[in-house]
């Protein structure tokens, strides 16, 4: 288990985020899942656009490039919708909310520690 913090802050953002290492974990992310705690989320390295299809409920994505810094955000993406940020190479995916409650913003710099 990892903790997703924003570096110029030092404020933990996400307490419990799980990289999603092996193929099963990619391959089903969070899928299956009624609800998604506010302090979870899902990392994925390499992953610049996800879908949604077959999810029961809506994330915040969050795309980090090389540097980890934050290149596009997406809030409330709902089930069935696709969205991609080929700048990206981090892909988070995250309880609705989190975006507006961590006041994050383009640009901002990450660390997933």
């Amino acid at each position: 288990m990892s903790q997703i913090i924003l570096k110029d802050t030092g404020n933990i953002i996400c307490a419990n985020a799980v990289i999603a290492e092996s193929f099963m974990q990619r391959l089903v992310g969070l899928l299956g899942r009624f609800n998604l705690p506010a302090d979870e989320a899902l990392v994925f390295y390499n992953a610049p656009s996800i879908h949604m299809f077959f999810m029961k409920i809506p994330l915040d994505i969050i795309y980090l490039d090389k540097h980890m810094k934050i290149v596009k955000l997406v809030k409330d993406l709902k089930p069935w919708q696709m969205s991609s940020c080929y700048k990206a190479k981090v892909t988070i995916e995250a309880s609705v909310g989190l975006i507006e409650r961590c006041d994050l913003r383009l640009g901002q710099t990450l660390i997933i520690a």
